[in-house]
């Protein structure tokens, strides 16, 4: 199989990349405790509002994400400026910005099968592409391939590039990381020392069970930057050819 088959990329509109930005909210709120999954986005939503629902970074290194993430070199004094004062800045400023400098969006390609056009065809080769340009072995999957190992092992290339072959189309995701677990149980444990410490006026047991509570939460997310999760899953899906037919179904060609 053609381990190559990578789509075309087009221009990007505004409202294009204003869908993005509403779908990479709609999974941030699947993972991300600090994320608003209640949150409406739109042109008008302020930067503030914006960086408030899905947990981001502050402006300068918001706008580094974001040339690194469509892969400009937008000025930062262009960023700032749809960007700061935050409270004053809109998010369709934002957009236009990205659209104005070429911002490019990945089309699914329909792969010849058997001499006819076959739109699921195309998205399984373009994943399975994703896959090997991630330095995936990908030398077994088929269409009937199980997505978990996959899933876990690459959860970055399915959240990322296979996301925005069709945005909104991939179903749910749940992440398990079991650092989380254990930093739980030690916030549990660590509020549960602050309790006591406070009622029984011992306030050393209450300072030393402050700072654990907050390395516990800290760590807990440092940590799930290098370890990979136990169990990625994606909701109705379990093969890579669910997946092709779940995008397919939405790919306007």
């Amino acid at each position: 199989m053609n381990d190559q088959f990578l789509p075309t990329f087009v221009p990007a509109t505004a409202e294009q990349i204003l869908e993005i930005v509403r779908d990479e909210h709609r999974m941030q709120s699947w993972l991300d405790p600090e994320a608003d999954p209640d949150a409406v986005l739109g042109r008008q939503s302020s930067s503030a509002q914006w960086r408030d629902a899905c947990d981001l970074l502050p402006w300068r290194p918001l706008a580094a994400a974001l040339n690194a993430a469509w892969q400009l070199d937008i000025p930062l004094s262009q960023w700032r400026a749809v960007l700061d004062p935050s409270e004053a800045r809109t998010l369709g400023g934002v957009c236009d910005l990205l659209a104005t400098h070429g911002a490019r969006l990945p089309r699914v390609r329909p792969a010849t099968l058997l001499g006819t056009r076959c739109v699921p065809a195309g998205v399984f080769l373009t994943v399975r592409s994703y896959l090997a340009q991630a330095g995936a072995d990908v030398g077994d999957v088929a269409p009937s391939t199980p997505l978990a190992g996959y899933a876990r092992r690459h959860a970055a290339v399915f959240l990322g590039p296979v996301a925005r072959l069709v945005p909104g189309a991939l179903p749910r995701v749940r992440m398990r990381q079991p650092i989380h677990d254990t930093a739980l149980a030690a916030l549990l444990l660590s509020m549960l020392g602050i309790a006591v410490g406070y009622v029984g006026d011992w306030d050393m047991l209450t300072i030393l069970s402050t700072l654990a509570a907050a390395a516990s939460y800290t760590g807990s997310w440092v940590a799930a930057l290098w370890v990979k999760p136990a169990r990625v899953e994606f909701e109705g899906l379990r093969t890579f050819g669910d997946l092709s037919l779940a995008l397919a179904a939405r790919v306007r060609v």
